[in-house]
């Protein structure tokens, strides 16, 4: 039972922590993205 609920936290884990880093990074580039634009006209 250990066995098959490791395998199936790696299985949920690995696209999980993928999701979170795509993520992150479209976040930061929304936000380098407006402060780009904010610092340009300001």
């Amino acid at each position: 039972m250990t066995r098959f609920l490791k395998d199936m936290a790696l299985f949920f884990l690995l696209p999980l922590t993928c999701a979170c880093f795509r993520i992150t990074t479209a976040l930061a580039r929304f936000t380098f993205h407006l402060a780009g634009k904010e610092w340009r006209h300001g």
